[in-house]
């Protein structure tokens, strides 16, 4: 499975390199425009689906695909014109850009990338119709009757499974992360004794503090685990911002922390106290865990007070916590669990929500065509509907066997 994975993911990133260094071609007007925004999760998949949809594709991004939250496609397809934008921010937050009249989201602007930039900056303002979701709370919560009645304008797919982990700190010696070890631990009161899997035998209680960082109020990711771990939807974390410098290692990972304090204040986001923000992307998360310096570093808290050393802990999708374990971080057990591809499947491990693409007005051919092309993918990101032997109808509900 993970070999397969691999080889998925390297030609994914081998393909996405593009040889032409002109102007994005096709120039506008374009026959079919679709412009992606939600889920971060899921990106690699995604990206991965759209490649497939569009042969001969040019492309630009803000960053290495698949990795990159912000990329342009173009291509010709059947003689007509197609775009196709990302620009990755979170599941809830992509839902709410797509609910009702709109919400405008930055997107690469086609008529100032170069084709085959993985550094492209200039940004155009769209409004988003189509928002991939890996939660169905937020899709409930999100999408309203009217669009969802609306079968001119409104089209949905369940896509696949997408799995998450709890992962921690380099070499932190942590092990496992329980409901109410979570609970604790994302108000700021987790110690590691609380993070270590109970094997009967005597160990000594270690009182070191544990730092829970994670994604903001816009995040799918964020709002499925504190569903499934039940924190609540709706409830406010206490989460840290850590900032990491260089030197990196060769790929942008096991950095230098130079501050760590709880996230400012964000009403404008949902965050009406220190600490409740968060990142926007989970490739930050990626990084940001890795740091080395976490057990010398003394971490602040709002009022610039020392709170001490300690890892950090975090929650990720699969293709982010990948990267990050790689780099160094710690893979944890979820309630005595490990994540493997038979526990999801059969159930047994159960910190994973479905992934859905909702579309408002994209040409129902493409969209049929894009989805399919990202359900063959799904390996990247998470695991085939066809694959489970359990389901669920929400975050946190339980399993029942199929």
């Amino acid at each position: 499975m993970k070999l397969v994975k691999s080889l998925a993911l390297g030609g994914l990133a081998l393909a996405s390199i593009g040889t032409s260094f002109g102007a994005l071609s096709p120039a506008g007007p374009y026959d079919i425009e679709v412009n992606i925004t939600g889920s971060t999760a899921f990106r690699t998949a995604t990206h991965a689906g759209i490649q497939a949809s569009l042969p001969g594709y040019q492309v630009a991004s803000n960053g290495t695909l698949p990795g990159a939250s912000q990329a342009t496609y173009t291509a010709t397809v059947g003689g007509k014109k197609i775009i196709v934008r990302t620009s990755f921010s979170g599941s809830v937050g992509g839902l709410q850009a797509l609910h009702g009249t709109g919400v405008a989201a930055n997107f690469i602007d086609e008529t100032a990338a170069t084709a085959g930039a993985t550094n492209a900056t200039t940004v155009v303002s769209k409004l988003p119709n189509l928002a991939m979701a890996d939660n169905s709370v937020a899709a409930a919560a999100q999408v309203d009757a009217t669009l969802k009645n609306d079968a001119t304008n409104y089209s949905s797919a369940q896509l696949g499974v997408i799995p998450f982990r709890f992962v921690s700190s380099p070499t932190s010696g942590l092990t496992n992360v329980t409901n109410c070890g979570f609970r604790a631990g994302i108000l700021g009161v987790g110690v590691k004794d609380f993070f270590i899997q109970d094997t009967g035998a005597a160990t000594p209680y270690d009182g070191t503090f544990v730092y829970f960082t994670g994604r903001n109020s816009d995040s799918g990711t964020r709002l499925v685990t504190f569903a499934v771990t039940g924190f609540g939807i709706g409830s406010l974390p206490y989460q840290f911002k850590v900032t990491v410098t260089g030197p990196y290692d060769s790929a942008g990972y096991k950095g230098t922390i130079t501050a760590a304090a709880p996230f400012a204040i964000n009403v404008a986001n949902g965050a009406p106290n220190a600490g409740n923000d968060g990142e926007s992307s989970g490739g930050t998360v990626a990084k940001v865990i890795t740091a080395v310096n976490y057990d010398t570093f003394v971490v602040k808290d709002e009022t610039g007070a020392d709170l001490g050393s300690g890892p950090f802990l975090t929650y990720l999708g699969e293709s982010d916590s990948n990267a990050a374990i790689a780099h160094g971080a710690v893979e944890l057990l979820y309630n005595g669990v490990k994540f493997t591809a038979s526990n999801i499947k059969n159930g047994s491990y159960q910190f994973w929500s479905y992934e859905y693409a909702f579309s408002k007005g994209v040409d129902s051919t493409f969209f049929t065509t894009l989805t399919n092309n990202i359900k063959a993918n799904d390996l990247l990101s998470g695991y085939r509907l066809t694959d489970m032997k359990v389901s669920r109808t929400f975050e946190g509900l339980p399993v029942t066997p199929l």
